[in-house]
């Protein structure tokens, strides 16, 4: 199950408190609160190369080359978190074009 919306933590955690008290109540809302417990609040690559390409001008709706996210403010720390987890640069750019595919909705106009 995903759930597409973006809340700070203690807003999931705030939901949760709300319906501890009913889990019970129905299967719904246990199956809510369960989610709520497996929720990963590490940000992804993606939401990182996003945000770096964002917060410096960059056009985030096209996955940058190395050279480009190097020029971004903070870029550098990203290549090398990236290597530091053993993933390649390149490799990155499936899962950074299915993040923008999950989170936007692109229009012709």
């Amino acid at each position: 199950m995903q759930l597409k919306l973006d809340l700070p933590i203690e807003r999931w955690e705030f939901i949760k408190s709300k319906l501890e008290p009913h889990k019970n109540d129905s299967e719904t809302i246990t199956l809510f609160c369960h989610a709520i417990e497996a929720f990963d609040f590490e940000e992804s690559f993606p939401s990182k190369i996003f945000q770096c390409l964002s917060a410096s001008g960059r056009n985030p709706f096209k996955f940058p080359d190395v050279r480009t996210i190097t020029s971004c403010n903070g870029g550098p720390g990203l290549i090398k978190q990236s290597a530091q987890a053993g993933l390649s640069w390149p490799t990155l750019s499936e899962p950074y074009y299915q993040f923008l595919l999950d989170n936007f909705r692109m229009e012709k106009k």
